[in-house]
């Protein structure tokens, strides 16, 4: 074995080597940005067909079906099958839609690192970014939606109950006598996002048998957690939920018995 002071070949050749290197990392990063750029792309279309799902087709859904009776049944199937479709969860579907795209945000974004950078710690930063675009899209492109359910003989000692309350954003459920125009006979205290069973409202001592009533969904957009609407006036920041079709609001109509 030979010892030598000559460092100029052991230099040259460290220098190749580590050029070698860059010129892989380099070379292996162009071609994991093509998948890169897919995985982005694919989240986007993720994205929008989830918006779309929730802004067209669930606020399209009917809120009753009709129940096929007697020979007109020929699918064999119990007539409550039929009824499930009118009664929708749609501030669940609102909910559940959020939380799916913040998970395939994250999913989407520890995948991209790994095969881009090839570290789940470059993930991290590509997690955060599609957060960011996941949370931004439904901040702007959602719309607070609500849905009421109501079972039969809902009035019973001057109380008014309400099977099931869903609201995206929170809010309240206001009782009108005759129509959305009439007089106030009952409000609920604030309700929380979310879906709400057995909800109980005290109605005035003037509603009598036969009466028609009428709830809306009032939603509480200044936060305070209290209905800020005059309902002999011009209103006020607390509107009603919007409704698709031909109703203007989220409405459910009844008789008391």
């Amino acid at each position: 074995m030979r010892a030598s002071g000559e460092l100029g070949p052991v230099l040259r050749i460290a220098a190749t080597q580590a050029r070698s290197e860059l010129q892989l990392r380099k070379r292996r990063r162009q071609q994991m940005l093509t998948y890169l750029v897919v995985i982005y792309i694919s989240f986007l279309v993720f994205l929008v067909i989830i918006v779309a799902v929730q802004e067209v087709l669930v606020p399209a859904l009917p809120s009753d079906v009709p129940t096929p009776v007697g020979s007109a049944n020929r699918l064999g199937v119990g007539v409550d099958q039929f009824a499930r479709f009118g009664r929708v969860d749609k501030a669940a579907y609102t909910l559940v839609f959020f939380h799916t795209a913040l998970i395939q945000a994250v999913l989407t974004g520890f995948i991209g690192g790994q095969l881009g950078e090839g570290t789940l710690k470059d993930g991290a930063k590509h997690a955060a970014v599609l957060l960011g675009v996941a949370y931004v899209a439904f901040l702007l492109l959602s719309s607070p939606v609500a849905s009421l359910t109501v079972a039969d003989q809902p009035v019973d000692g001057g109380e008014l109950t309400v099977e099931s309350a869903s609201l995206s954003d929170g809010g309240f459920v206001v009782v009108h006598e005759s129509d959305t125009e009439g007089p106030v006979v009952g409000t609920s205290g604030y309700l929380q996002a979310g879906t709400h069973r057995d909800l109980r409202i005290s109605l005035d001592g003037s509603v009598n048998t036969g009466t028609p009533l009428v709830l809306v969904v009032h939603q509480d957009t200044n936060g305070n957690q209290a209905l800020d609407y005059d309902f002999e006036g011009a209103g006020g920041p607390d509107q009603p939920y919007a409704a698709t079709g031909n109703a203007e609001f989220v409405t459910v109509e009844l008789t008391v018995e």
